[in-house]
């Protein structure tokens, strides 16, 4: 059988994720409390760095093992003081079409947001388009953003991982006929060949014996372990790198250590997704990008806090200085918000600010 081509072709009709080549963001999920994730593999393609969130933690991931055909990325965050909240993964599911089933993910957050999404609804064919056995047909709603997410039953199991839709646009304009909530998930069965690659017998294992459970409790614990993947094209720039930059100090504490925190916001009329660490001395460093408008692209953030609720930035494109950027720190009763203007070397002038939730 030809294998369905899920890589930002459009041949089938199918719309599967947030871009086709360069950043993204997509939807995953915990597989060991050592910190496995599972997500598709076109979420990360290309990308020089990854991030997971999880509630409101934002750690760097590295690409351990890969089903490329399958469309599978296994991912590694690392290990903390606490044990990561997993799923259960059962690897020998044969769902029955009208089978109850869930996925909790991540949809377009420039505009929905950052925290997860729940839809509901059943298991409608036992394969996927053109009959391809590798997938499950759902009625579950899923959107860009989505891909990677879990699909799970009524006893909390994953048995799929959300992984397409069809493109009702081009079907209506090919065919003359509206689909209607038609969407794909890869079969729980596939997991195996890239849990084998790491050999290690924990992943996807539930810690407890299987036991009923309102759907509140398992909705709450899969929310709890899902986790927004974002995948960036370009590295954030070194002090070496920055061409227009002074040479700056050695920190005390190593970048790497210190997390990310996400924000969402605009550059002009543009939505865009943050991410900015705070280091000592008041240095900031972080990255941005447009999740809509498909580019192959990220920009690096350098600056300071050099005063109470004010923050300078300089942009690099490429590791060429763009732009520089002041903003101005405001709080309400539920988030913390940055606002200002970038004023690019060209000479454009744009409004710009992001926020996240206190």
């Amino acid at each position: 059988m030809k294998t369905l081509n899920i890589f930002c072709t459009f041949a089938l009709n199918l719309f599967l994720g947030s871009r086709c080549w360069g950043d993204s963001t997509g939807t995953g999920f915990f597989v060991s409390d050592d910190g496995y994730v599972v997500t598709n593999y076109h979420v990360v393609e290309g990308s020089s760095q990854l991030l997971v969130k999880y509630s409101d933690v934002t750690l760097p991931a590295k690409i351990v093992a890969v089903d490329r055909q399958n469309d599978i990325a296994l991912l590694k965050a690392p290990e903390g003081d606490k044990p990561f909240p997993y799923l259960s993964v059962n690897t020998a599911a044969l769902p029955s079409p009208g089978s109850d089933v869930f996925t909790i993910g991540f949809p377009d957050p420039t505009v929905l947001g950052l925290t997860p999404k729940t839809t509901r609804g059943s298991v409608t064919a036992s394969a996927g388009i053109k009959d391809d056995p590798r997938f499950l047909q759902i009625s579950v709603p899923i959107q860009p953003g989505n891909s990677g997410g879990p699909l799970v039953d009524a006893s909390g199991s994953v048995i799929g991982i959300t992984t397409a839709t069809i493109d009702a646009i081009n079907r209506l304009k090919d065919s003359g006929y509206l689909p209607q909530n038609i969407n794909y998930a890869l079969k729980a069965s596939y997991l195996k060949g890239v849990f084998d690659q790491v050999r290690d017998r924990r992943l996807g294992v539930s810690s407890s014996e299987a036991r009923e459970r309102k759907f509140e409790e398992i909705q709450r614990a899969t929310e709890q372990s899902v986790a927004l993947i974002i995948a960036i094209s370009q590295a954030p720039l070194s002090d070496s790198e920055a061409s227009d930059a002074p040479p700056k100090p050695d920190q005390p504490v190593q970048e790497e250590e210190v997390p990310p925190i996400a924000y969402i916001g605009h550059v002009g009329r543009l939505d865009a997704i943050f991410f900015l660490k705070w280091l000592p001395a008041g240095k900031i460093q972080g990255t941005y990008f447009y999740p809509k408008r498909g580019i192959s692209r990220s920009y690096t953030l350098r600056g300071e806090n050099s005063e109470e609720g004010k923050m300078y930035l300089e942009e690099y494109t490429d590791k060429t200085l763009t732009a520089r950027i002041g903003l101005v720190k405001s709080i309400t009763a539920s988030e913390i918000v940055w606002e200002g203007t970038m004023q690019n070397i060209d000479g454009r002038r744009f409004e710009m600010s992001f926020r996240r939730d206190r």
